[in-house]
């Protein structure tokens, strides 16, 4: 996935199929992750399933499943003090 408009990219990391990336967005959680699956979704894959669980305090999260072929995985968007985690695992 390519960083989100507005968004300062912090730390990104690479190992095989997965990810984990670092970023902060001025954007309210929700605006985020609708942007993130929109992007999965150009990029080829299905959402087969989705949990939030929005909170008052921190951390708020989201997990998705996508498929794509064969493949499946599971992306996770997490808003802390910090900003945002975005996990992609295979």
């Amino acid at each position: 996935l390519t960083t989100l408009p507005g968004s300062l990219l912090l730390a990104q990391s690479y190992t095989g199929k997965e990810s984990v990336s670092r970023f902060h967005n001025p954007s309210a959680f929700e605006k985020v992750l609708q942007a993130v699956l929109e992007e999965a979704k150009t990029a080829g894959w299905r959402v087969l399933s989705e949990d939030i669980h929005l909170s008052s305090s921190t951390p708020t999260q989201a997990t998705a499943i996508l498929a794509r072929d064969q493949l499946k995985l599971e992306l996770r968007l997490i808003q802390d003090e910090a900003g945002y985690l975005l996990e992609v695992r295979s």
